[in-house]
C-alpha cells in the first residue's frame, strides 16, 4: 500500500498550493519526513528525510504521510463544500474496503483545501 504522496503527486499542485503545502509544514515537521527539493522552478525527484536536527531547505516540499493528511485536512476549519464532504464520503468508503488509493484519496482532498 501506498504510505505517502510522490514527487510527481506534488507536481499536480500549481505553485500556490506548493507554497501553502510548505509553510503547512513548516509548522509540523517531524523528524523522519520525506520531502524533495524545489529550486530554480523545478522539483528535483530526489527524496529527503528529515533528521529532527537543521530545519530542511526552506524550498523543501513535504511528501505527506497518510497520517500528516489526516492531520491537515483535521485542521481545516472551514465548513466544507458539497465537494469537499463528497470527498470525505469517498476517503471513508476507500479505508473502510482497505483500497490501496487511500493516499490518493487523501491527496485529492488535500488539493481542494489548499
Amino acid at each position: 500500500m501506498k504510505q505517502r504522496i510522490s514527487a510527481d503527486d506534488v507536481l499536480q499542485l500549481t505553485p500556490e498550493q506548493q507554497e501553502k503545502l510548505r509553510a503547512w509544514w513548516g509548522e509540523h515537521q517531524q523528524k523522519g519526513d520525506v520531502f524533495i527539493c524545489r529550486g530554480n522552478n523545478f522539483l528535483s525527484g530526489k527524496e529527503f528525510a528529515w533528521d529532527g536536527h537543521n530545519k530542511p531547505f526552506n524550498l523543501a516540499i513535504p511528501l505527506l504521510s497518510i497520517g500528516q493528511m489526516i492531520e491537515l485536512l483535521d485542521n481545516f476549519t472551514e465548513e466544507p463544500s458539497l465537494k469537499n464532504e463528497n470527498l470525505r464520503l469517498s476517503i471513508n468508503r476507500t479505508m473502510w474496503l482497505g483500497n490501496s488509493k487511500l493516499v490518493d484519496s487523501l491527496f485529492q482532498a488535500v488539493k481542494e483545501i489548499l
